[in-house]
């Protein structure tokens, strides 16, 4: 076959077309995923999010694998030998690689028993964070203060998930022992009606019965708020800013640390 004066063969030319054909197809179906990707996310469905991620994923190897027959087959290139003879060498690298198998395997059951998806708050052993990305063969987990772990699934033993349901967000507030205890409960219920005010009752901020606790220099109250494990930073400031304005407005002390200093003479 010429093209532009050049000669070159007929089985090249074709297996350059399969090539080109095969990326623009991957591009094109990244793209679609891509959009319905958004969609998603502005829905909050974290799950079909995590599946289209690892549906793109699985169209690219499969486009790949496609791909590579059809070039082969231009050669003539006994495909359906070649496929029994990889499924033998694979057999022999699945016994070298157990543990990619296991990865695997475990990816799968996650996926299939909807144990987290991407954006989730999770808990693995003793690390705590947000699922930032998700494959068959490993989970990254991204903690609130910057560390990103990577874990591999066959790791995932056991997991905690604070974004399954909504989570009781508990804010501790310490008083000083000479105030009042009914008068500090009138406020706090006070600051808490006034914060579910402002959220226009799509939270509800509840103080808890009583007191929480005696600390060696506090009275310890607690304000507790259902709402998702993601949002409990900011509400937690949120509760301790208004607390901190309305104890200021009315005279109420915060303990902190005070060292007293004793002369003997």
């Amino acid at each position: 076959m010429d093209i532009f004066g050049f000669k070159i063969p007929k089985n090249i030319f074709v297996s350059i077309i399969i090539v080109l054909v095969s990326i623009v197809l991957y591009i094109i179906t990244s793209i679609i995923i891509s959009k319905i990707n958004k969609k998603e996310k502005k829905k909050g469905n974290k799950r079909r999010t995590t599946l289209l991620i690892l549906v793109r994923k699985i169209i690219k190897y499969i486009i790949i694998v496609l791909c590579s027959v059809f070039v082969l087959n231009t050669f003539k290139i006994n495909t359906t030998a070649l496929v029994t003879s990889i499924g033998a060498v694979s057999l022999v690298i699945g016994l070298a690689f157990q543990d990619l198998l296991k990865d695997m395997l475990v990816g799968m059951a996650i996926i299939f028993e909807d144990q987290f998806n991407i954006g989730d708050i999770i808990k693995v052993g003793d690390f705590k964070g947000e699922v930032v990305n998700f494959s068959l063969k490993s989970t990254r987990i991204k903690s609130l203060t910057g560390e990103v772990k990577i874990i591999a699934n066959r790791e995932i033993t056991s997991v905690i998930n604070y974004s399954d349901n909504k989570n009781n967000i508990i804010t501790k507030i310490n008083v000083a022992y000479e105030e009042d205890n009914d008068r500090v409960e009138d406020i706090l219920r006070k600051v808490c009606k006034k914060m579910s005010d402002e959220t226009e009752g799509k939270l509800e901020y509840t103080l808890l019965d009583g007191i929480e606790a005696l600390d060696d220099s506090s009275v310890v109250y607690s304000i507790k708020v259902i709402a998702d494990a993601e949002d409990a930073p900011v509400i937690k400031r949120n509760v301790l800013k208004h607390v901190k304005t309305e104890f200021d407005k009315q005279k109420i002390k915060i303990p902190y640390m005070q060292v007293e200093v004793h002369n003997e003479k």
